[in-house]
């Protein structure tokens, strides 16, 4: 069960977790004494028995509870650092003339946690007794400390390498990113640049068609012999072989005159050799030459 945060003067503490100067703040103002409460005594707790250490009076100024569970804390703190272990002490209130407290109030103060080898026991069962808890408190402490240097280096370590891996992996997310977006650049540029270069090749195969066709585009549109008819011919001739297939030209073959078929195949095997183009390069079932002599 999670324990309660309340308020105790300027900081806040677990409920249940009551420190000095808030106990002494509800004693000056008890509501349930008849009195008022007129002085504090300070005890060190040796076993059941107590020993008187200091005791304040109070007059008829207000005092500040702060102020004074800083003084008591710092008088305890004071007796116990030098002796071994962990200290009891006791906090007595007294109200009116009351010769015994009607309040008290333990708590503890760490005395001497080092072992240095100088206590001084009695050289008997008690001081043996004494000695053996001294030794094994200061054997507990030891390994008390041991296994918090070792949590805190752990949890450091831990700590050092979780931040480690996130930046590590903000770095390659980063990087992974860098590396989509040129991947992606890259392929749009190579994209353009083949769509530029089948336009080029696109543009170009046009302009030769054109070129080609137009010796005799251009003798026929002005009616005389601008260029030679042997040109004009060839380059005819070439543009129906580039633009036909072997069956067109097989399927063209059976349609003209053999006498005809012979030497335009000719041009036609001539041209497509020289290209050297996948296709039948022998479009004659015949001699041409014997077919256009009638044979």
């Amino acid at each position: 069960m999670k324990a309660e945060i309340v308020r105790d003067g300027g900081t806040y503490r677990p409920r249940g977790k009551k420190t000095l100067e808030t106990w002494i703040r509800e004693r000056l103002t008890d509501p349930d004494k008849v009195q008022q409460c007129t002085a504090f005594v300070l005890d060190h707790m040796i076993g059941q028995t107590a020993q008187p250490l200091h005791s304040k009076r109070l007059g008829s100024q207000p005092v500040d509870p702060h102020d004074l569970a800083e003084f008591f804390r710092d008088v305890a703190e004071t007796h116990a650092q030098d002796l071994p272990g962990v200290q009891t002490f006791r906090m007595c209130a007294f109200y009116g003339d009351s010769g015994f407290p009607e309040a008290q109030f333990p708590f503890t103060v760490a005395g001497k946690t080092e072992f240095d080898g100088l206590m001084t026991e009695g050289p008997d069962g008690k001081g043996l007794v004494a000695q053996s808890m001294r030794h094994s408190e200061a054997i507990v402490q030891l390994a008390f400390r041991q296994t918090q240097a070792i949590f805190e280096t752990s949890e450091r370590t831990i700590r050092a390498l979780s931040d480690q891996n996130s930046q590590l992996m903000l770095e390659n997310r980063e990087a992974l990113e860098v590396v989509k977006s040129l991947l992606l650049a890259q392929a749009d540029n190579a994209h353009a640049h083949r769509m530029a270069e089948l336009q080029f090749q696109r543009s170009s195969a046009e302009r030769q068609k054109w070129l080609a066709f137009g010796p005799a585009l251009v003798n026929t549109i002005l009616g005389r012999e601008v260029f030679p008819q042997s040109t004009a011919d060839t380059a005819l001739i070439e543009t129906i072989a580039d633009q036909l297939t072997t069956e067109q030209i097989e399927q063209l073959s059976g349609s003209i005159p053999p006498t005809l078929w012979g030497p335009l195949a000719a041009r036609m095997n001539k041209y497509l050799e020289s290209k050297s183009v996948s296709r039948p390069t022998n479009l004659l079932k015949c001699d041409p030459e014997a077919d256009a002599a009638g044979e």
